[in-house]
């Protein structure tokens, strides 16, 4: 039966895959930080261009 068969891990992850998937997931982390911080801020930085007093 084809449910017998368990797969187990060959060995542990390295510290280059814990180091591969910390970059990814601080990676993320920063671009979501910065979609964030920059919709924030569209309408300061849309006014700025438009708005000569305002420069």
């Amino acid at each position: 039966m084809a449910g017998d068969a368990l797969i187990r891990p060959t060995a542990e992850p390295s510290r280059r895959d814990w180091i591969a998937v910390m970059s990814a997931m601080l990676s993320a982390f920063m671009a979501v930080l910065d979609i964030q911080i920059t919709n924030s801020s569209l309408k300061d930085i849309r006014m700025r261009s438009i708005d000569p007093i305002f420069n």
